[in-house]
């Protein structure tokens, strides 16, 4: 939401902070920890920090390839 109205700085700092804890919380390849690494990296990428944005995108899709692996 914070992202949709311009303030790619604070929606970067709340999706670290959702991202810390879901690492903390969830198992270590869950879809939700994807998703927000996917946000992550749409803030990133908005914002011109494009490797961070590379980074997290790639963890998401590192993730969620892990997951279809175990559901096959």
């Amino acid at each position: 939401i914070l992202h949709r109205k311009k303030n790619g700085a604070e929606a970067k700092k709340n999706l670290l902070d959702a991202l810390k804890i879901r690492e903390q919380c969830l198992p270590e390849h869950h879809l939700s920890t994807a998703e927000t690494l996917r946000m992550l990296a749409s803030v990133c990428e908005k914002l011109g920090d494009l490797q961070d944005a590379r980074n997290y995108y790639n963890r998401s899709i590192d993730i969620k390839e892990i997951i279809s692996k175990a559901n096959q």
